[in-house]
């Protein structure tokens, strides 16, 4: 989690009240699965976003508030707050 918090603090600031979601990806897309969606998770950094933990979530839809839930039970459950990791 310090790598991801000083990779992530080299693209945009982190503050004390950030926090860090842990998802697993075969989770998600198991998930994503069981709404008829077939997500695609790709390692994405870009000189834009030089992170080197960046990852998308590509053909995903927020608007199916059960999957939401389902995803924020389960498959985003574990968070990290960020406080933790900042000097």
């Amino acid at each position: 989690m310090v790598a991801v918090v000083a990779a992530t603090a080299k693209a945009r600031a982190v503050k004390p009240r950030h926090g860090f979601a842990i998802g697993n990806v075969g989770v998600v897309k198991d998930a994503c699965g069981t709404f008829g969606l077939k997500i695609r998770v790709i390692h994405e950094p870009s000189k834009k976003n030089p992170n080197p933990a960046y990852t998308a979530v590509r053909n995903y839809r927020s608007d199916e508030l059960q999957l939401l839930e389902l995803l924020a039970a389960e498959a985003w459950s574990e968070l990290e707050d960020a406080k933790q990791y900042i000097s």
